[in-house]
């Protein structure tokens, strides 16, 4: 058996002559085996194996690049013709019975106007949900620009919301929402403009102000059992109510 120098995709097999009797002398037969595609052929050719693999292999790697080509041209028009934002939405729309628990969610923004008197009498007529979807009033009584809020304990199972009121210091700051009776309570008194507030990791709350540069950032430890306390923002000391020393302000 005798063999040649090919290219790694191919392998060309010379048969010799001796071991096949049946062969007539003057034939030159050679098996072409193309790994890739897996395809086999029996070639009978007199010329130069080596130019032979060269032949089929130059074929199939233009047929490749004709591939490829066509493929990119494709993809090309597909990111021409649409964005990122409206992909989103559509991936989310097929997904909204898994993710959000509604078989189809609603087709664009509201443009719904209702004056205060209505949205006094009914606060569930200001929101437009998917079919499926229904709201309860929690309360409406809670500070007149809750703002951000945050869940207590957990996400899965909370019990009350523990929320900043984006007004004065002589407005509720942070306070305190029992989700099953609507029940609030203000936990501190004296921020300016509070803004954000988050559940940590280590269970505890953030607060801060957007006060522009004399804003601060505080920490509740235990926000079920601080009550009433006010916060003095020239010393940064809070005082006053229940349990006031679990407050402190960062630096």
């Amino acid at each position: 058996m005798s063999s040649y120098p090919f290219p790694s995709s191919h392998i060309v097999q010379v048969i010799d002559r001796s071991r096949h009797p049946g062969i007539h002398p003057s034939d030159t037969v050679r098996t072409y085996t193309e790994l890739w595609p897996a395809r086999e052929a029996v070639t009978r050719w007199g010329g130069d194996p080596i130019m032979l693999g060269r032949r089929l292999g130059k074929k199939r790697w233009l047929a490749i690049m004709a591939v490829a080509s066509v493929g990119l041209l494709f993809a090309g028009a597909a990111l021409a013709s649409g964005d990122f934002g409206s992909d989103r939405d559509r991936r989310l729309a097929n997904a909204a019975d898994d993710l959000f628990g509604v078989g189809k969610p609603v087709a664009a923004s509201s443009t719904q106007s209702i004056d205060a008197a209505t949205a006094n009498a009914d606060p569930t007529k200001l929101i437009t949900l998917a079919r499926g979807l229904k709201a309860r009033v929690v309360t409406t009584t809670s500070g007149a620009n809750t703002d951000m809020m945050a869940f207590w304990p957990n996400d899965s199972r909370p019990t009350h919301l523990i929320t900043c009121n984006e007004q004065g210091p002589t407005d509720p700051g942070v306070q305190r929402i029992n989700l099953a009776t609507g029940a609030v309570e203000t936990i501190v008194t004296g921020t300016s403009a509070c803004d954000p507030i988050r559940r940590t990791a280590w269970g505890t709350i953030i607060f801060g102000e957007e006060a522009g540069n004399t804003g601060q950032l505080y920490e509740l430890i235990n926000p079920l059992d601080t009550t009433g306390v006010t916060l003095n923002r020239a010393t940064g000391l809070f005082s006053g109510g229940v349990t006031p020393r679990t407050l402190c302000v960062g630096t």
